[in-house]
């Protein structure tokens, strides 16, 4: 819930007109994929449930309806690994979440900065 104020708070002072939807859990996220709707950008939690988000990460790129779709993976984890094992299955970044609300701010509205104003999605 946190991480959902956070985003939603600094997208709103970036003034960004973009649609965020939050999911509860992997299988809800997954039954969105197969809707018509489409995402441009997947933030990912690595620790999602059921599916870990690993376990996502190469469902969505197994897809070809969606393995064009970029997929930040969010863990707060320091394990390498993890983040080798994300990479190696098609995921665009992997951000470890800072430990510190403040920081934790700052690192969402980079990451809006990058996707939304810096690249193309």
């Amino acid at each position: 819930a946190d991480d959902r104020s956070i985003t939603e708070h600094s997208a709103a002072e970036l003034r960004l007109n973009i649609d965020i939807r939050f999911f509860s859990d992997s299988n809800r996220f997954l039954h969105f994929l197969e809707t018509p709707d489409t995402a441009s950008l997947i933030l990912l939690d690595y620790n999602s449930k059921p599916d870990n988000g690993l376990e996502v990460l190469k469902k969505i790129k197994s897809d070809d309806r969606h393995n064009g779709i970029p997929v930040v993976i969010l863990s707060d984890s320091t394990v390498k690994k993890y983040r080798a094992e994300c990479y190696a299955h098609g995921a665009s970044s992997f951000i470890r979440k800072p430990s510190r609300v403040d920081k934790t701010n700052a690192t969402i509205k980079a990451f809006f900065d990058y996707w939304f104003h810096v690249v193309e999605v």
